[in-house]
């Protein structure tokens, strides 16, 4: 057995070959030192807090590290290349972890559970294509259905608890193009309290789903995001209703969502996803993005792109746990100076009306863009691409990933979006779920669903 020793105990991860390994040891920096000098004049020592910040550090580094105090077997590994990187701990006290490179991503899993942060992400996450041109293809069926614009109506977890719930199409809202480009925002309404203002949690990337064995099964790459990466990307189960779905987290049903669509269910209307290529000026952190219209509702994301920046740079269970660990001003300002969620409507061709704008209630139902006043910018449009000049000046690039209308010019023929039935939707909603499980009205026969499942089996 592999452990790391801390001052909450031990974390003990799966059984270790010796010849693939991560090493986690104290760090040894000069000032560090002379911070434990002056604590040695204290009547008693303050205990490392029980989670700590673990930081990979290159190769190069991890076999000096590893060159002294260790068995032979561990310094051969190291040398041959089998190491995947050492861990330093940025906190008082000795310890060493070695992890098989394997189950790198399972033991930062462990790890991220029991409230630890380890960074930079990418050396400890799962290997995932998060580019949105790498994605494997998803079922073509299967991803139309997806396809459209989603309310949250109620999420429970653990199954059975509901954590989250919500009426007139208030919650979090999730706009996805047949092509799989999603941006899901999680935005605090203009009603909400201060702390909860402080609570968003959007992100955007590339959805692929796929049919396996009577299930259609997606992975999330979220290659924008407020909270901090997962060391494994989420998997679900998806199944479809005439005008909701039921999403339960896979493998393990710890987490269950119930979405209505909002609008019409039989067509998407207008289709428009683009990707950020630059921005001029070009910020000092470097950023990506999304921005997706699905009929007369849009959505865009900006921020660090996944492994980048100290919030998606780290692997952790939480924002609110990174913060405690990470200190609550650094991770703040870098919300508020790096990224940018915007949720709103098409009031028609040429007219959109920010609803939600992440850190910035004041800006509800404001004007985002404006084709007849050129003071709230402008937009250009060319081969493959446009470029949006922000009402500060500040100009975007954006490659058309899909595009079935013009949603920024005004007197274009504006396609059959649909109009606002959030709220019906999500009674609807309710109506079938309560309906499945009863048993009266089960999912799809092609789809099973882990909650009916669930009560059937009571």
């Amino acid at each position: 057995q592999a452990a790391i020793c801390s001052g909450s105990g031990t974390v003990r991860l799966p059984a270790m070959p010796a010849a693939a390994s991560v090493a986690l040891q104290a760090n040894g920096s000069a000032w560090l030192k002379q911070v434990e000098l002056a604590l040695d004049a204290l009547p008693e020592v303050q205990q490392p807090a029980d989670a700590v910040c673990l930081e990979a550090v290159p190769e190069t580094i991890a076999h000096l590290r590893l060159s002294r105090g260790v068995p032979e077997c561990v310094r051969s590994a190291a040398k041959s290349g089998h190491f995947c990187t050492v861990v330093q701990v940025s906190a008082f006290g000795s310890e060493l972890l070695l992890i098989p490179e394997d189950v790198i991503a399972e033991a930062a899993t462990i790890l991220a559970d029991r409230g630890h942060a380890l960074f930079p992400s990418p050396r400890v996450c799962e290997p995932v294509p998060w580019q949105a041109d790498q994605v494997p293809p998803s079922d073509p069926i299967l991803a139309r259905q997806l396809a459209g614009a989603w309310s949250l109506v109620q999420r429970e977890e653990p199954l059975g608890t509901v954590a989250e719930e919500y009426t007139e199409g208030t919650g979090p809202i999730r706009l996805q193009s047949p092509g799989g480009v999603f941006v899901e925002l999680r935005i605090p309404g203009p009603e909400s309290s201060g702390h909860e203002q402080h609570q968003e949690g959007s992100f955007a990337g590339r959805c692929c789903v796929v049919a396996s064995e009577g299930q259609a099964l997606c992975t999330h790459l979220r290659g924008i995001d407020y909270q901090p990466p997962r060391a494994k990307a989420s998997r679900t189960q998806v199944i479809f209703g005439a005008s909701s779905l039921e999403v339960v987290s896979h493998p393990v049903g710890e987490q269950r969502e119930l979405w209505a669509r909002v609008g019409d269910d039989e067509t998407l209307g207008g289709v428009v996803a683009l990707e950020l290529e630059a921005e001029v000026p070009a910020p000092k952190t470097p950023r990506c993005g999304l921005w997706v219209f699905i009929g007369d509702r849009f959505a865009r994301l900006i921020g660090p792109p996944h492994g980048s920046g100290l919030i998606s740079g780290t692997c952790c269970k939480s924002f609110a746990q990174l913060q405690k660990l990470r200190g609550y001003a650094e991770t703040r300002y870098e919300v508020m100076e790096h990224y940018e969620a915007v949720s709103g409507i098409v009031e028609k061709p040429g007219l959109l009306k920010a609803k939600r704008v992440a850190s910035h209630p004041e800006r509800f139902n404001k004007v985002f863009y404006n084709a007849s006043d050129r003071a709230s910018g402008s937009v250009e449009r060319g081969k493959g691409s446009l470029v949006y000049t922000t009402a500060s000046g500040r100009k975007e690039t954006w490659r058309i990933l899909e595009w079935t209308y013009d949603p920024f010019s005004a007197g274009q023929g504006k396609a059959d979006a649909g109009g606002d039935e959030a709220s019906s939707s999500a009674t609807r909603a309710r109506s079938q779920s309560s309906v499945g499980a009863s048993g009266d009205e089960g999912p799809p026969p092609c789809l099973v669903s882990p909650s009916a499942e669930g009560a059937e089996g009571a």
